[in-house]
């Protein structure tokens, strides 16, 4: 989809993947339009499972996590 994009094959894409987005937005001759999305990411970890199923390793590890560098990790800094 986005070397026929890049071809001028097609004129819209619905979503652009992560992994070539910098391509895309570099490419001048691509206009991007970025719009709010429903979408969203998850991390599930097993609750049935050692040492998850002590609640207080589970609010630890949410107080460690660093939610706006997951977020610039995963997302390439393409997410709120």
């Amino acid at each position: 989809r986005i070397l026929a994009l890049q071809a001028g094959e097609v004129d819209v894409l619905d979503a652009i993947p992560l992994d070539v987005s910098q391509v895309v937005l570099g490419n001048p001759d691509i206009q991007v339009l970025r719009v709010a999305s429903t979408a969203h990411r998850q991390l599930h970890m097993r609750c049935d499972m050692a040492p998850f199923t002590d609640k207080r390793v589970r609010q630890a590890l949410a107080l460690c996590i660093d939610r706006s560098q997951l977020v610039d990790g995963l997302c390439r800094g393409m997410a709120a």
